[in-house]
């Protein structure tokens, strides 16, 4: 049952999916329509697009499914020892894919990081500073001015065999925990103590200590090369204009810039092809006939009469014979627009 389950599951990530492609389908189709007046696409409304933008795409909406998710499939989940395959261990497998399928990584480190491990049901301190996946299954407790770097596995579960244990993940205010730890269940950090990075943490590491290592063992004082206080503490009164910190709302709205500006330059990348291949079928009214055309138009690039054809194609010729011709150019035929008795000097002109 087991399998069967996560056969299932997968295939409804892949309906999530599905549903992203078509939707991407329908924005592209809206954009050609209303943006480029594009005659060969039928007119979409834009609200329900949107919204659908939101949800599926934008990162607070990807970020809701999956903590939402998440939430509902580990409800009630409490830490033990489970059995491998049981409803326990499928519950908590299925709300760790669900959060791997959204891809909201880019919020991890952020200003909205700790909100994001709250969504998922953890207690993290606002001032946490958390580079790490939230725990799926809402056993994680991290302290005020707690470091949680990049990688750092605060899932709190561990499968041996075929034995799950959950647990619980304990990283006290102002604990400095090193990317790529990995942190057993029912580990405790305590206060100020530093973890360095590749770590493996089992117990409780004792509070003003350093501790690393796979097994880990204790390395000295904690805290020697770091500062007394935050910025924050200090006062803006003793610090220059590059050490003080930003305006909590400023900095959220600075991070979210810079994702927007990562999407931007996915549009911007694909400006070059839109470029060079739309006004091949500015001109078409019937959609057909686009993709024939575009066919014809490229295999021009590498055969020497596709280009003629493409443009004899888009000149109200029977769709019949255009789609021949492209499927010609598909199988490499040789293409010549004598073969086909085809006039080229008025293509040959645009």
């Amino acid at each position: 049952m087991a399998g069967v389950f996560q056969f299932v599951f997968v295939c409804l990530l892949y309906l999530i999916n599905t549903i992203r492609y078509v939707l991407g389908a329908l924005i592209a189709v809206w954009g050609l329509g209303t943006l480029f007046d594009a005659g060969w696409v039928p007119g979409i409304p834009g609200w329900p697009l949107l919204i659908g933008w939101i949800i599926f795409y934008s990162l607070p909406g990807k970020a809701v499914i999956a903590a939402s998710g998440a939430r509902l499939l580990t409800a009630g989940m409490k830490p033990g020892i489970y059995k491998r395959g049981s409803w326990t261990h499928l519950r908590m497998w299925a709300a760790g894919r669900l959060l791997t399928f959204m891809q909201i990584d880019n919020l991890y480190g952020s200003p909205m990081a700790p909100t994001i491990h709250r969504m998922f049901g953890n207690k993290v301190a606002k001032t946490a500073n958390v580079s790490s996946e939230p725990s799926v299954t809402g056993l994680a407790t991290i302290g005020e001015h707690a470091v949680v770097e990049q990688d750092v596995d605060v899932q709190g579960y561990w499968i041996d065999g075929d034995t799950v244990l959950i647990g619980t993940v304990t990283i006290d205010d102002r604990a400095r925990v090193g990317m790529r730890t990995f942190i057993n269940p029912n580990s405790h950090i305590e206060r100020t103590a530093e973890v360095l990075a590749g770590s493996t943490v089992s117990g409780t590491i004792p509070a003003g200590e350093t501790w690393g290592g796979s097994p880990i063992t204790k390395r000295g004082v904690a805290g020697e090369s770091w500062p007394s206080c935050t910025p924050q503490e200090i006062g803006a009164g003793t610090l220059t204009g590059l050490e003080k910190p930003l305006n909590g709302l400023i900095e959220r709205l600075l991070y979210n810039g810079g994702l927007l500006v990562v999407r931007f330059l996915q549009i911007v990348s694909m400006s070059p092809g839109f470029v060079l291949v739309y006004p091949q079928v500015a001109s078409i009214e019937v959609y057909e006939e686009v993709f024939p055309r575009l066919l014809l138009w490229i295999s021009g690039l590498h055969y020497p009469y596709g280009r003629d054809l493409a443009c004899w194609c888009g000149s109200g010729h029977p769709l019949v014979v255009c789609n021949d011709l492209a499927r010609a150019s598909i199988l490499h035929t040789a293409l010549s627009p004598q073969q086909y008795g085809l006039p080229t000097s008025s293509c040959s002109a645009r």
